[in-house]
């Protein structure tokens, strides 16, 4: 993985790997447009021109692949949302535990108590 997506970046990879995972395999701007605008919690609606506009930074930092297919474009994940989830979590031990897995368990048991005293 090349480069660490952002926000909006990341909510379109979400959606993307929705739809992969509902077995699209043609996933065009207008797609990720609509789930995006219509799953997005705050109410934000994202141009047509800014949701393929991010989706082609994603294909330059090699999260998503971009093919060409008649004459309109189609696009895939490059890694899956498990991968992206693992490589994320050692990214975090390493930048924010020094490389110490011990210490991150422990706040993870510190979230799972706070998570369950909320449910």
């Amino acid at each position: 993985m090349s480069q660490q997506p952002g926000s909006l970046e990341n909510i379109i990879l979400k959606a993307i790997w929705t739809l992969e995972e509902d077995d699209n395999n043609v996933i065009r701007v207008m797609d990720v447009k609509a789930l995006v605008n219509e799953t997005n919690e705050d109410n934000q609606k994202w141009a047509y021109t800014t949701i393929k506009t991010v989706m082609d930074r994603l294909v330059v930092k090699k999260l998503l692949k971009k093919t060409l297919k008649g004459k309109k474009y189609f696009y895939n994940s490059t890694i899956s949302r498990n991968e992206y989830g693992k490589s994320f979590i050692k990214r975090t031990i390493k930048d924010y535990y020094n490389n110490d897995f011990r210490a991150f368990q422990k706040m993870l048991k510190e979230i799972e108590q706070d998570y369950l005293s909320l449910v």
